[in-house]
């Protein structure tokens, strides 16, 4: 009996059209690029000031790495960067817009340790599939702090 429910279902699901070859889905996209700001192992303790500029235009933001926090080890407090993810050893920060280049400035402790122009390497995606609208713009550029 149970057989021939699984067979009766299969049978429906193909009658039925189960997945279409070549439909497209619904995911969405934005163009963008994200910055990885890389320590080689962690980011050292002190208060850092981001500033990416854009035409002109600057976009700021700041996060806070200590020692140690509770449970032990660095951790990052105070973040207010938009669309950013931290961890002890790296701050990605992404943005929604695709510039052709960006001037980069990272402080730490009010001392510049990072000063200059990255040219975001864009690929075009389309997740929904090679025929499939939407198709965006995204990148990824990596700065190593020091």
């Amino acid at each position: 009996m149970r057989l021939a429910a699984i067979l009766v279902m299969t049978s429906l699901t193909a009658s039925c059209g189960g997945v279409v070859e070549g439909a497209c889905t619904l995911i969405g996209c934005t163009d963008g690029w994200t910055l990885r700001l890389q320590a080689a192992e962690s980011l050292q303790p002190g208060v850092y000031g981001l500033t990416t500029t854009v035409d002109g235009v600057d976009t700021l933001c700041s996060w806070e790495v200590r020692l140690a926090c509770d449970g032990g080890g660095a951790c990052i407090v105070d973040g207010d960067c938009a669309n950013a993810v931290y961890t002890p050893s790296e701050v990605a920060v992404s943005f929604e817009n695709s510039p052709d280049s960006v001037d980069v400035a990272l402080t730490r402790g009010g001392l510049r340790v990072v000063n200059e122009t990255v040219v975001p390497p864009y690929k075009t995606v389309r997740p929904n599939g090679p025929d499939c609208e939407p198709e965006c713009r995204q990148a990824v550029v990596a700065v190593v702090v020091p």
